[in-house]
């Protein structure tokens, strides 16, 4: 994937953390992180991120990853691989920030492309979609979507409702999808309920933060981007 452009609006009268952006230097994994507390969890997570694809091979072959240290030949596919990053951060988090007293929670996003397949896990925001290339207006087909409380206010409120550091036992999504050169990958951490209204936006940042202001003046929002 390209390198990513990101926008993000701090909304009016609320607040949600802009997040951390790591994209390695083959620019084929990128992290996505949302912090709500304890800015030391953040690089926990990018560790995680860096010793997965710095103590494993990926057999892209086979679209698996082997660990040549493990004593018995361990084979997965590369989006558990991911959820697993994810989760071994969450038990770091959880046990060193969270155990006795709550002062963070993180949601995280990780991908990885290679030979024309886009892999992902999650866990919160942001939403996952694949939208066009060029900027014509067309549908964007989502990927992975973070559910969320159902409420009775105008505005939702911009809390997390999925992430890690809270238990042992995060609520993780991940999967795999063929892409091509066409696509577009997009980000977007703002409210479930706009995702119906992406239909008729045109596939750029200037866009998509139309549509989300339109359907919620007030909310902060964050959107990235990357051609793949």
């Amino acid at each position: 994937m390209k390198k990513m452009e990101f926008r993000a609006a701090p909304g009016t009268g609320m607040l949600r953390p802009q997040p951390t952006i790591f994209q390695s230097e083959d620019l084929k994994t990128l992290a996505v992180i949302t912090n709500w507390g304890a800015p030391s969890a953040t690089q926990k997570v990018i560790e995680s991120v860096k010793d997965l694809f710095a103590a494993e091979v990926v057999d892209l072959d086979k679209t698996q990853v082997r660990n040549p240290s493990a004593k018995v030949a361990v084979e997965l596919p590369i989006e558990f691989q991911l959820a697993e990053a994810i989760r071994s951060a969450n038990e770091s988090i959880y046990r060193s920030e969270n155990e006795n007293k709550v002062n963070t929670v993180l949601e995280v996003a990780i991908l990885y492309q290679s030979q024309g397949v886009l892999y992902w896990a999650r866990a919160g925001l942001p939403h996952i979609l694949l939208g066009t290339k060029n900027e014509e207006i067309g549908r964007f087909e989502p990927l992975s979507v973070c559910a969320e409380v159902v409420v009775s206010f105008k505005e939702p409120i911009p809390l997390p409702t999925m992430g890690i550091g809270l238990d042992l036992f995060p609520n993780i999504q991940c999967g795999s999808v063929s892409v091509n050169s066409e696509m577009r990958l997009t980000l977007i951490s703002a409210p479930a309920q706009l995702l119906p209204n992406m239909g008729q936006v045109v596939h750029s940042l200037e866009g998509i933060s139309q549509c989300i202001t339109s359907c919620f003046p007030q909310q902060p929002f964050w959107i990235g981007t990357a051609e793949l």
